[in-house]
């Protein structure tokens, strides 16, 4: 992972450690956007999403990461 995925993973993860869902979801796709094929981070939106009661699009994102392994 290069420095600009670490810097934008390290601060989706300081977003939704401070509860800040809609920043958090925000920069976990600009993860995706770098490397859409990243479950780890799939699995995090999944998680963000469901915490913002957006189930279709939690399972959607679960459903993808769980794909890739």
């Amino acid at each position: 992972m290069n420095i600009e995925l670490e810097q934008l993973m390290a601060q989706a993860k300081q977003a939704h450690m401070a509860g800040d869902l809609v920043a958090a979801e925000h920069t976990f796709q600009r993860v995706l956007d770098f490397d859409a094929a990243n479950d780890f981070v799939m699995n995090l939106l999944g998680i963000v999403s469901y915490q913002q009661g957006k189930h279709e699009q939690a399972q959607a994102y679960l459903r993808r990461a769980i794909a890739k392994n």
